[in-house]
């Protein structure tokens, strides 16, 4: 159930979205502190789901099948440009030299391309884009 939950792209959809008003709601500047928190949390929770879903895609497609999806190719991208910035936190480091990674967490915004895949023909139309 749990590797089910990470390969249905309606359940990674649903997270998708939580992440889209995640980073909406921490873009504000007068937040209530516990709002922050919250919102940090909630941040690097989600960059933890993408990453699990990332490894349990890999494992149950083989890396050549997943590198195969230019969604898959997007995604991990996406992801990649993540990890820095949660590192950071992990591990408790001075942002003053890495702070720049903070801001490619925001492109995760846009894995809620991957609404496009149920548009019929999308494939195609951007392949002719």
């Amino acid at each position: 159930m749990f590797k089910r939950f990470f390969l249905n792209e309606n359940c990674i959809l649903v997270i998708i979205i939580i992440n889209a008003i995640t980073i909406l709601i921490g873009a504000f500047d007068n937040l209530n502190p516990s709002v922050i928190a919250i919102i940090v949390f909630l941040d690097n929770f989600i960059t933890g789901v993408f990453i699990l879903e990332l490894l349990i895609k890999i494992k149950h497609y083989g890396l050549k099948e997943y590198f195969s999806s230019n969604w898959n190719r997007l995604d991990f991208f996406l992801v990649a440009l993540s990890v820095p910035a949660l590192l950071s936190l992990i591990f408790d480091l001075s942002m003053s030299n890495l702070s720049f990674f903070l801001v490619f967490r925001v492109l995760r915004v846009f894995k809620s391309f991957r609404f496009l895949k149920f548009i019929p023909g999308i494939e195609n139309l951007m392949l002719g884009v």
